[in-house]
């Protein structure tokens, strides 16, 4: 049965936790910061926490239930389709130009010929599985109602119907929350924030009964009919949106920097304070329009090598 999962991190996440918890627990070098007031630990409490996180790391080793997942037929299928043109039905020329401008702020993929030949790994994965549907092989698609996982989900189901309506599919539905046996709840914004010992607390199959797969089919022919720059949550429903929805966000961590500030802080606010669900390539986009308007103007670029958003920006706001 082939894995798929619709962001790196994920696939690399499933690949690590599959195998989580075999063997005997090997002790692991567990390092720790300065509190939060930048006082650092003294020999006894550095001794004292590193085993007390050595005891808690063991017991969730010990615990793990191993899942039965070969790492090659663990699948990637990061077509990032909460953003950009999505009126393709096999993601090709138009994807590729919406992907080598989003890439373009990253050093890597300044050439097109990088962002192709990344592309070009992308199909080949997407090949795969639909070449396995053909073929009746079953599938997993890994999901959450993070909306490059959803939108993924809507997508690869509404392949799958063309190549073999027939197919058998499962899937593994990530909860938005979970609460720990001590009583603290982690929220996650898709399976790439959930830690190798705890995948396999979350690997609940299910097989896609047929009146959710018409639902899929359902939401993402009307998403691609839209066909809007954005697709995101809104109570519960995956709705098509205009480019700038979030650019509130943007403009208000903006409007709490200095008069100059460096770009990137702007987006690892946004990233961490909001749990939006969107990457910086994205984030970086919108703030290049906002060069485009005038509303931020250029001080400083970036040095050789780094992405395009280490630099230095005035604010016009």
């Amino acid at each position: 049965m082939l894995e798929i999962l619709f962001t790196e991190s994920a696939a690399g996440g499933l690949k690590v936790a599959r195998h989580y918890g075999k063997g005997p627990y090997r002790p692991k070098n567990i390092r720790f910061l300065p509190t939060a007031d930048g006082t650092p630990l003294s020999r006894q409490e550095m001794d004292a926490h590193r085993k007390a996180a050595e005891e808690k790391e063991r017991i969730n080793w010990e615990k793990a239930v191993l899942m039965d997942i070969d790492s090659r037929d663990v699948v990637a299928l990061p077509f990032a389709l909460s953003t950009g043109d999505v009126s393709e039905d096999y993601p090709s020329e138009k994807r590729l130009k919406y992907f080598d401008q989003l890439m373009s702020i990253y050093p890597d993929f300044n050439d097109n010929k990088e962002t192709e030949k990344w592309f070009g790994k992308m199909q080949a994965s997407l090949d795969r599985v639909l070449k396995a549907v053909k073929d009746n092989q079953p599938v997993r698609l890994w999901y959450s109602d993070n909306p490059d996982e959803l939108c993924g989900l809507y997508h690869i189901v509404y392949l799958i119907d063309k190549f073999n309506p027939q197919a058998e599919i499962h899937t593994v539905k990530l909860p938005a929350q979970y609460i720990r046996e001590d009583g603290s709840v982690i929220s996650y914004n898709g399976w790439g924030d959930v830690s190798p010992r705890e995948w396999h607390i979350h690997f609940k199959t299910e097989k896609m009964t047929r009146s959710v797969k018409t639902l899929c089919l359902t939401n993402w022919c009307r998403l691609k009919a839209d066909n809007a720059p954005v697709r995101a949550m809104l109570n519960g429903l995956m709705h098509s949106l205009p480019e700038d929805i979030y650019d509130s966000f943007i403009i208000k961590e903006i409007q709490q920097m200095d008069t100059q500030f460096r770009q990137a802080l702007v987006i690892g606010s946004v990233l961490g304070k909001y749990q939006l669900c969107i990457g910086d390539a994205f984030i970086a986009y919108r703030m290049e329009k906002m060069i485009d308007s005038g509303m931020l103007t250029v001080v400083q670029p970036s040095e050789k090598g780094s992405p395009l958003y280490h630099r230095t920006v005035k604010r016009n706001i």
